[in-house]
């Protein structure tokens, strides 16, 4: 048995832009985004009250 609601969201689920997939394909944007985010988690830890 498969859900309806389910299948209808899906379906009416914007489909990404080709500059989207684009950067989501290359490797240097994802060094990047990569470098950013352990980077915010970084300072996260480091202002945290130990």
């Amino acid at each position: 048995m498969i859900n309806l609601n389910a299948e209808e969201a899906i379906a009416s689920a914007p489909l990404p832009t080709k500059a989207t997939l684009r950067r989501r394909q290359n490797l240097l944007f994802q060094a990047w985004r990569f470098v950013s985010l352990n980077l915010r988690m970084y300072l996260m830890v480091l202002k945290g009250n130990h």
